[in-house]
């Protein structure tokens, strides 16, 4: 996997809503993305928001990925 679409819903529909903001579990996500392909690039495809809350989120995507990634670290994983 080199890259990532991402988006959150409520599991109805493809709302196309900022991560965080539905339902999706993205600590599970991040996770295992960050010890399965930890070099990948994620694409966010947002329908909603400012710019400054667009920002927000790829900020937030960045630390919640940092995060995961540290830990595989930790362990030895990387």
């Amino acid at each position: 996997i080199l890259g990532y679409h991402i988006n959150d819903n409520f599991g109805e529909e493809d709302s196309h809503l900022a991560v965080f903001e539905g339902t999706f579990n993205w600590e599970l996500f991040f996770k295992r993305a960050a010890a399965i392909t930890p070099e990948a690039s994620y694409v966010c495809e947002y329908m909603h928001g400012t710019v400054d809350e667009l920002i927000s989120s790829a900020r937030r995507i960045q630390a919640e990925f940092e995060k995961y990634s540290a830990q595989q670290i930790v362990r030895g994983r990387s």
